[in-house]
């Protein structure tokens, strides 16, 4: 009983996590960094907090989150933060994740990669980001 109560529980705090992350409260997210031993946490979409803001634009959040040691790579075999940035065409969410040390080549249960997407996409100037950052 206790195990589910703090299972539930422990969902309810990453999800507000990610919630904070994807709306680029940097106050908020700063207070909770600390608080949270799972900043890699996934949902059941394989997304991470970071994941989340970079499908956002939320290039200062996801900015606190690879300082506070976030991982710039989603695990192996599911589509990752840059990814998420490749799928919206951040340009600057590109730049951020690439030169902090993201795969450009990292594929997802497809078998795609951020930068394939963007070249399969038309964004050359995303596509250029990954190439040139690298």
């Amino acid at each position: 009983m206790w195990t589910t109560a703090l299972q539930t529980h422990r969902h309810s705090i990453f999800y507000f996590f990610q919630a904070v992350a994807e709306s680029g409260n940097l106050e908020r997210l700063h207070e909770l960094i600390p608080q949270v031993s799972f900043i890699d946490c996934t949902d059941s979409a394989g997304r991470s907090a970071l994941h989340v803001a970079a499908g956002s634009g939320q290039v200062a959040a996801a900015s606190l989150l690879i300082g506070a040691g976030a991982s710039v790579n989603g695990p192996v075999g599911r589509a990752g933060p840059l990814h998420a940035a490749a799928v919206a065409g951040d340009t600057a969410m590109i730049k951020l994740l690439v030169a902090a040390g993201a795969d450009v080549s990292h594929c997802d249960a497809q078998g795609v990669s951020p930068l394939q997407l963007v070249r399969q996409g038309g964004m050359a100037q995303c596509a250029a980001a990954m190439v040139k950052e690298q």
